[in-house]
This record gives structure tokens, sequence and C-alpha cells, in this order.
């Protein structure tokens, strides 16, 4: 068991299976990292995440205040920015706009771990993570 920004996570197949705990957990401890503070202002889609060419990662998207985002989870960061833009499936084309860590101008893939160890692998909880703003051209 360990604590997340106010989230216990303490079981652990909860954690894998759960679109729910997922959303809430990266809203409370993944999407602060990037500036996006305001939780009552996500609106995540609804479905499941959209599986990406690395077996251990996926997209989630969500609209926030001032536009629609698109949240790239993997265990190791594979994705390149040019895939990530063929797999959006909404009508038209569209450009992503990398979104740097807060505090930064150049970093922009998050590591995330517990800082207990022994380091214990989650899906979806500890891995990378990089946010992309969705434009329309």
């Amino acid at each position: 068991m360990f604590h997340i920004n106010g989230i216990i996570i303490n079981n652990m197949q909860f954690a894998k299976t759960s679109q729910d705990f997922i959303q809430k957990f990266y809203t409370a401890a993944i999407l602060p990292q990037f500036s996006l503070k305001s939780a009552q202002n996500i609106e995540w889609e609804k479905g499941v995440p959209q599986s990406l060419s690395n077996p251990n990662g996926d997209v989630r998207y969500f609209k926030y205040e001032d536009g629609a985002y698109a949240l790239l989870y993997e265990d190791y960061p594979t994705v390149s920015e040019e895939e990530l833009i063929d797999s959006i499936t909404t009508p038209g084309r569209e450009t992503l706009t990398q979104i740097p860590l807060i505090g930064s101008s150049d970093e922009t893939v998050l590591r995330f771990a517990p800082s207990h160890t022994p380091y214990k692998y989650i899906p979806h909880i500890t891995g990378y993570f990089q946010l992309f703003k969705i434009m329309s051209i």
C-alpha cells in the first residue's frame, strides 16, 4: 500500500482493471505535473483507451478548459509523435502540441514510480507519460 496525492493504492488488481480509478489517479497525480490542475474541468472520453503499437501503452483522450488532449502512457517510451498523430481517430487532420512538464520548457516525458523500494511495476500507474494538445488544421 502507498499514497499518491491523497490516493491510496492498496489493491493492485483494482488498479489494473478499474478505468474509473485510473482516470482519478491521472487527474490527481499525473496531469498536475503538466500544469492541468482543475480536476472538475476534465472530461474523460468514455470507452476503452486506444491501444498503440507498444503492447504496454495506450492513449486516453479528454477535454479540458481550452481544448482536447491526449495522454500517452507507456511502460517504456517508444511511441513517436508521428505514430500518435496517425492513431488519432477523430475526423480531419490533426496536429499535436506536446505539453512540457511544469517548470520546464523542454522536458516532456514524465517517469512516474513510487519512491518506496523495491520498485514495483503496476500497469497504467508506473511508467512514462506524455501529454499532447490536439488541434485541428
